[in-house]
This record gives C-alpha cells, sequence and structure tokens, in this order.
C-alpha cells in the first residue's frame, strides 16, 4: 500500500476515475435497457396489430 502523506492526490484521483468509470457504465447499462425496452414494447404491439 503506497503512503497516503506523500501520493494523497494521485490516489484521490484514481478513486474519482474509478467511481466515475463505474457510474458511466451502469448509465450505459441503464440505457440499452430503456432502449431495448422500447424494441420490445413495439414489437408487442406490433404483434398484437397482426393479431387483431
Amino acid at each position: 500500500m503506497p503512503e497516503f502523506d506523500k501520493n494523497a492526490a494521485y490516489i484521490w484521483a484514481c478513486y474519482l476515475i474509478g467511481a466515475l468509470m463505474i457510474g458511466a457504465a451502469c448509465l450505459q447499462a441503464w440505457l440499452a435497457a430503456r432502449a431495448a425496452r422500447k424494441r420490445l414494447d413495439a414489437l408487442v404491439a406490433n404483434d398484437e396489430d397482426l393479431r387483431a
């Protein structure tokens, strides 16, 4: 483990970059799930129109 006193700025920058990357991955997954839900709803609506 590095000495915190000498490398504090570097360690906090690593933590910040890691947190931002985790946040970006969560946002990307949420947006992909939302797009998939919209596509699924469109397919279900199209299927219901074909059956009617």
